[in-house]
């Protein structure tokens, strides 16, 4: 016996953590950075909101489902948990981790947050637990208006791919039999519209409520709690109970409660999202959310939705701008660039239609365009790459064609190479590789100018031997070996290099005006030695 009364009253406590904390003097809500720096340390999250009216025993089944005795219990009339709360304890549900969110009860005060915390449990959590007692009251409906307000402003500007939470029901004490059957319960008895012939504001409002409801959360769940213990005298206190002393039928309620919240899916906005990133939108959108008389919805869908609509845009231009075929002149790309960057800001605009006055809206704006010049960048990268893989190819091609050739063949082959070159580069590189083809090509004409220049030495000395001791005058020196040596030249043009008339004169052309001013100035340097010593 002394075992059984250890066992009931040790309890296994974790630390709760405030998320919000109301001030009564203002009555706002505001972030607690504690509870952001537990957030911020899990992965991925499942967060699981419970909401209800006072005295519903939300922080008891909080307790029942987590196993643990963390969240406090009230024994009077005044509410015991404040604002938003949530348990410090690691619960995982596959590799996300489960974080069970206490709130406020609703109508706790009359200048209370019940919009607010209704509004974090749509806005905030993968799981929404509505949590009442003995019977879903119409007070219980209509505290839940904000919701159909949040779907007014959703149809209305049509924002695609909002994931609401999913909502289930639960209704604690639960005693009255009725033939329904229990998966009917919901919308055929505790959800069922009212009749109203004489157009009640309220009734009116409260099936509103109702329709919107199902609208919204085609998939809810309903489960039914008895009474935790059967001795109800027993404990002087609910938070003196402990889990072993439930009964079987509570037990195995909140086990199928359990495993049906298990199944939640981590909490999402454009894709499931990690700790750090679930913390900066509660600090950056919940806080505004919890404080300030804004527009919820409008906030979500700006600073959320919005990067959706941003990343949608940014899209297309790169599908755009990927479907050019590299590598393309710059020119080109800038031209397409513009092009295609204001059919990304018409799609922007299109996409943000009715949120055009909000201050945010130029910002992610910004940032779209601020993205497309990033994106750009890389374009521009790749089309360079491109075009030195490609322009050296033509490159390579313009030099095959004279490869294996002679010297006079390649200089008189000069002009088709850069042509052929000069048609099919393209790109950034064009210039690159043209000066480089240029090089090679004077590397080779450069070769033929020194033999231009060492001939016309030769012709020099064989005509300063032939005046000196053939007794033969100078000029006719001179042109005896320009002959003898054009003569030859023509002949290897012939019958060695296999060129024509035209191409040998071209080629000759070219290799003497092709002179370097050095090399000129050698030749002019030598006729006159030679002339000065023909004299002597």
């Amino acid at each position: 016996m002394f075992i059984l009364l250890i066992t009931l009253f040790l309890s296994t406590r974790s630390r709760v953590i405030s998320l919000f904390t109301p001030n009564y003097n203002n009555m706002t809500l505001s972030v607690q950075q504690e509870g952001l720096d537990y957030i911020r340390q899990q992965q991925t999250i499942i967060p699981i909101t419970v909401v209800g009216s006072r005295k519903s025993g939300k922080s008891f089944l909080l307790n029942s489902i987590t196993k643990v005795n963390g969240f406090s219990l009230g024994h009077d009339d005044m509410p015991k948990t404040k604002g938003v709360e949530f348990l410090a304890k690691e619960v995982k549900y596959g590799d996300h981790t489960a974080l069970f969110y206490d709130t406020e009860g609703l109508s706790s005060n009359p200048l209370g947050f019940d919009k607010n915390l209704v509004l974090f449990g749509v806005m905030g959590s993968s799981h929404l637990i509505v949590n009442v007692k003995n019977e879903i009251l119409f007070s219980d409906v209509l505290s839940l208006s904000v919701i159909s307000k949040l779907a007014d402003y959703y149809n209305k500007h049509k924002v695609p791919n909002f994931k609401f939470p999913r909502l289930t029901w639960v209704v604690e004490d639960y005693h009255q039999i009725n033939s329904i059957k229990k998966e009917n319960l919901l919308f055929d008895y505790f959800l069922s519209e009212k009749p109203n012939p004489e157009h009640n504001a309220m009734i009116t409002e409260y099936n509103e409520i109702v329709r919107v409801l199902k609208q919204l959360f085609p998939i809810q769940r309903l489960f039914l709690l008895p009474e935790p213990i059967d001795d109800l005298y027993r404990f002087t206190n609910l938070d003196q109970i402990r889990y072993n002393a439930l009964n079987e039928n509570y037990v195995k309620e909140t086990t199928e409660l359990r495993e049906y919240i298990q199944r939640t899916e981590p909490f999402q906005l454009r894709g499931i999202v990690t700790g750090d990133q679930y913390a900066n939108y509660v600090e950056n959108v919940l806080n505004e959310v919890m404080k300030e008389e804004i527009s919820p919805l409008k906030l979500h869908i700006v600073e959320h939705f919005g990067e959706s609509v941003v990343k949608e845009s940014l899209s297309l231009f790169a599908k755009r701008m990927e479907a050019i075929h590299l590598p393309t002149e710059l020119s080109y790309l800038h031209e397409k660039k513009l092009f295609y960057a204001n059919e990304s800001l018409v799609s922007y605009e299109a996409g943000m239609d009715g949120f055009l006055e909000m201050s945010t809206y130029n910002s992610l704006r910004t940032n779209l365009l601020r993205e497309i010049e990033r994106k750009f960048k890389e374009i521009v990268m790749g089309n360079e790459k491109a075009s030195h893989v490609f322009n050296n190819e033509v490159l390579e091609e313009s030099m095959a064609m004279i490869e294996g050739k002679k010297k006079s063949e390649a200089i008189a082959m000069k002009d088709v190479m850069m042509t052929h070159y000069d048609k099919y580069s393209v790109g950034p590189t064009k210039e690159f590789y043209h000066k480089m083809l240029q090089q090679h090509l004077d590397l080779i004409t450069d070769d033929m100018r020194w033999d231009v220049l060492i001939g016309c030495l030769l012709c020099f000395v064989i005509s300063f031997l032939l005046v000196r001791f053939a007794k033969i005058g100078f000029v006719k020196a001179v042109l005896l070996c320009v002959f003898v040596f054009g003569g030859i030249s023509v002949m290897m043009a012939f019958s060695v290099w296999k060129l024509s008339i035209l191409e040998t004169i071209q080629m000759m052309y070219f290799a003497v005006t092709g002179l370097s001013e050095t090399q000129i100035f050698v030749v002019a340097s030598s006729f006159c030695c030679l002339f000065f010593f023909s004299l002597f």
